[in-house]
């Protein structure tokens, strides 16, 4: 006669990946949290929103300026090597602004 063996549990990581169940509560909590608080959460989720686009958009500055920066020395680089007198302090100037 065979044993009549218990079945494994599952873990909660387990049934959630099984059932979806993580997914549907958090689902459930961010309802709630609207249902209670409809403008502490918008405001929240506004701010958050907003804290993004400040980073984003400091990063692209941030991008910019350091490409300006490399475009600006190359210029230099360029006027110099046109100009031929090697002083990098002529680099800018041409004939005619002396």
């Amino acid at each position: 006669m065979s044993e009549n063996k218990q079945p494994e549990m599952l873990s909660d990581d387990d049934l959630d990946q099984v059932t979806g169940a993580g997914a549907i509560l958090s689902a459930y909590n961010t309802a709630k949290a609207v249902a209670s608080d409809p403008v502490g959460f918008a405001s929240g989720l506004a701010s958050d929103a907003k804290e993004n686009m400040k980073s984003q958009v400091a990063g692209a500055v941030g991008k910019a300026a350091d490409v300006a920066k490399s475009i600006g020395g190359d210029l230099a680089e360029i006027a110099d090597d046109l100009n031929n007198d090697g002083d990098p302090t002529t680099n800018a100037t041409t004939s005619s602004d002396k």
